[in-house]
């Protein structure tokens, strides 16, 4: 990521499911449906919204790309999007 890409710092709608896991996974198919291009290279990369043109950064762990992600609790729209909490 250059210093000239836009950081993205406001809320973003990723759809994604949560289990019992300690990662959650997220698809890179249902992000770039969702408006964004994901840009992966040896170090890291980026999601890049095709609209706003804001950038949300992804670091390389290992094997592993991790995006840093602040998940908002709301019942009602995990209900309304057919992601229902089990049990």
């Amino acid at each position: 990521m250059s210093d000239d890409d836009e950081v993205c710092q406001r809320p973003q709608k990723i759809v994604s499911q949560v289990t019992d896991v300690h990662k959650a996974l997220v698809s890179i198919t249902r992000i770039a449906d969702a408006g964004y291009e994901c840009h992966l290279g040896a170090r890291g990369g980026r999601l890049l919204d095709v609209h706003t043109g804001e950038t949300i950064p992804i670091a390389r762990k290992g094997n592993l790309y991790v995006m840093k992600a602040w998940v908002k609790h709301d019942s009602e729209s995990a209900t309304t999007m057919g992601f229902a909490r089990q049990g």
